[in-house]
């Protein structure tokens, strides 16, 4: 039952918002935060390296997060959500579900 769920939300989201959940939890977590490293956020939402940093890619192409590096590590990114994914650009509706991406 919850594999349904997970499934409906899914693909709600990609209908309305044109993202993956894990685009969704990586934003939210960056708002939240702030500003937050790509490895801190894979830990925090108990992902792979690799399968955040992929997501993150995709959120970056869209202009919708920035990385910056860090001053104190150049080894270390930062993550920020840019001034492009704050504004609600557009905002979509699909059986009740907003979307401001």
């Amino acid at each position: 039952m919850m594999d349904l769920l997970s499934k409906a939300i899914a693909h709600r989201l990609e209908l309305a918002c044109s993202i993956t959940p894990l685009q969704y939890r990586i934003l939210l977590r960056i708002l939240a935060d702030k500003t937050l490293r790509a490895k801190d956020l894979a830990q925090i939402l108990r992902v792979s390296a690799p399968t955040a940093s992929v997501a993150i890619s995709k959120l970056a192409d869209r202009k919708l997060i920035v990385r910056r590096g860090s001053a104190d590590d150049m080894r270390s990114i930062k993550l920020e959500v840019s001034t492009h994914g704050q504004k609600p650009r557009e905002v979509r509706r699909f059986r009740g579900l907003r979307c401001h991406i």
